[in-house]
Parts: structure tokens; C-alpha cells; sequence
């Protein structure tokens, strides 16, 4: 093995490794490369044959993989009801009270854990809205747009 070979052995060690720590899919094609630069030195081509096959053998494999790659690592945030509830408008079906630590709603046909924005209490049948989701608990606010089922009655 000559010292070019050694050489790009080094580099694609080294471009492995960052690759490895970054996870980004962007030096792991020079690293392919370096691998058939050390190679063609191997070889003994001479190195601007090693230089161009670099360079040649990354910018081919970045081209056609790297699209493929990210559409196939992306994550895309599926919707859930999760989601939908923020802003959303419910019923206290249990009092919210933060001393006992207790309080349940029903928003978007489902039955909640809820907690006072402000820290207070709600009285059941009060109208609130969902101003933000803490664990499995909803955090709701008195609603002024709504009335509580108690004056609709009436």
C-alpha cells in the first residue's frame, strides 16, 4: 500500500466518522469516494486520476442518492386529534379544581384530564376552550362565546 492509498484510507475514516456523529447524509458520499480514490492509488494511478475519481464517484453517488435518502428518512407529522384540539371548544363534565388536582372535559366527543390556564377553578357545565395540551392533560380557559349548559337550559 503507498502513501496515497493510506492517505485517502485516512480521509474516508475520517468523513465516516463525521457522518456517523452528524447523521446528515452529506459526508458519507466522500467517503465513497475516498474509498475509490484509495483504490485507483492502490493501483497506482496518479493523483489526478485519484482526484477526479473523488470527485466524480461523491458528486454521482450525492446526486442520485440523496433525494431518495431524504424522502426516506424525513418524518412526516402525522395530524391527530392531538392537534385538532387546541382552540377547540369544550364542556367541564367534572369541576376543575387544582387543590384536589382533579377536572375532566369532554372536547371533540372525547373525555380529558384539563387544568385552569390561570390556575383556578371551573365549575362543571362552564364552556372552555383547549389553549394548550401539558402531557395528557388539557389546558383550557373559561370561554366567553359560549354559554354554560346550566343558562341554555333556561
Amino acid at each position: 500500500m503507498n502513501i496515497d492509498s493510506i492517505i485517502w484510507v485516512v480521509a474516508a475514516v475520517a468523513l465516516g466518522i463525521i457522518e456517523g456523529v452528524t447523521l446528515n447524509l452529506v459526508t458519507i458520499w466522500p467517503a465513497i469516494g475516498a474509498v475509490c480514490a484509495a483504490i485507483a492509488a492502490a493501483f497506482g494511478l496518479g493523483l489526478l486520476g485519484q482526484l477526479l475519481i473523488f470527485i466524480g464517484v461523491s458528486v454521482v453517488l450525492l446526486l442520485a442518492t440523496r433525494p431518495l435518502a431524504l424522502r426516506l428518512l424525513s418524518k412526516k407529522k402525522e395530524p391527530t386529534n392531538f392537534d385538532r384540539m387546541v382552540g377547540a371548544e369544550a364542556r367541564v363534565i367534572q369541576r376543575i379544581d387544582p387543590i384536589e388536582n382533579r377536572g375532566q372535559i369532554k372536547v371533540l366527543g372525547q373525555v380529558w384530564s384539563a387544568v385552569a390556564a390561570d390556575g383556578g377553578s371551573i365549575e362543571a357545565n362552564e364552556a372552555v376552550v383547549v389553549v394548550a395540551v401539558r402531557g395528557v392533560k388539557a389546558v383550557v380557559k373559561k370561554s366567553a362565546g359560549i354559554q354554560s349548559l346550566s343558562e341554555t337550559e333556561e
